[in-house]
């Protein structure tokens, strides 16, 4: 299995977020193909990503979630 972060939607999600600050959920299931989103391990690797480059995760309110936190 290739690594998610050389893949094009991931790479896609990533310039967005750097552009925008943030992603939402809903783009996230626009962008991601089917294979990512059902792999929780290659999710966790979207989501580890994000953090690192420090890109906030937004629900389709513009709420941003955060671990431990209530949305």
């Amino acid at each position: 299995m290739a690594s998610v972060q050389k893949t094009k939607e991931v790479r896609e999600l990533l310039a967005l977020g750097k552009e925008k600050g943030s992603v939402s959920q809903e783009e996230i299931h626009e962008i991601l193909p089917e294979a990512v989103l059902s792999d929780p391990q290659e999710m966790d690797e979207v989501y580890s990503l994000l953090s690192k480059e420090e890109i906030d995760v937004t629900d389709s309110e513009g709420r941003f979630l955060d671990d431990g936190e209530d949305a």
